[in-house]
């Protein structure tokens, strides 16, 4: 690790929470800004995650999450890189329920691969970013849109206010299904994954 921190964990830590074939050393295809990580993590749940972002806080590493990468050179350069915590596994679509115009999706879902699922219900989620590969976490961390954002909005402007995800807090809960927004309608139109909500939906409870 490039952390000075006592105590460090070892690649094998990371194994142990993910599987030992979703954690590996970190190579020149996985650097950022010419910094290379030294273990590359690929949680396959929530839960994982929480495991992996509570052990490299608890030594003070440096950690990235990363998804398709393609907003990667976006932000400055790190100063020091030692986790990536890739969500390529995390690429499932949870729920859609067309008759509610809703659908839930995992981070690491590419948003080419979600408008597919919807097509046949004749519905679409109305983010247009400008690259055809992004992941739904990177759409949301870059604010990533296109001209359909003057009409919808951004994805930002679709989320659900909550609140961060630290190293040793539990994990928010929320409600488990948003009211359809005002810009669903029947036909080919937007579904919503995120409705702005109101305060006392962001505090977080263990």
């Amino acid at each position: 690790m490039t952390s000075s921190a006592a105590g460090a964990p070892s690649l094998g830590d990371f194994q142990s929470i993910v599987g030992e074939p979703h954690a590996r050393p970190g190579g020149s295809a996985d650097a950022l800004d010419d910094v290379t990580p030294a273990v590359v993590v690929e949680p396959g749940s929530v839960e994982e995650i929480c495991e992996v972002v509570r052990l490299a806080g608890r030594a003070g590493l440096a950690l990235v999450a990363r998804g398709a990468g393609t907003k990667m050179g976006c932000g400055n350069p790190p100063s020091r890189l030692d986790v990536v915590l890739h969500t390529r596994r995390l690429n499932r679509l949870l729920e859609h329920s067309a008759g509610d115009l809703v659908v839930r999706a995992q981070a690491g879902m590419p948003i080419a691969d979600l408008q597919r699922e919807l097509a046949p219900a004749h519905q679409m989620l109305a983010f247009d970013p400008p690259h055809a590969g992004a992941t739904l976490g990177g759409i949301v961390a870059a604010d990533a849109s296109g001209p359909q954002r003057l009409r919808y909005g951004t994805a930002r402007d679709w989320r659900t206010p909550r609140c961060g995800r630290g190293s040793s807090s539990a994990w928010p809960r929320r409600r488990a299904r948003s009211a359809p927004s005002a810009w669903c309608r029947p036909g080919f139109g937007p579904c919503s994954p995120w409705r702005p909500s109101p305060p006392e939906s962001s505090r977080c409870r263990g």
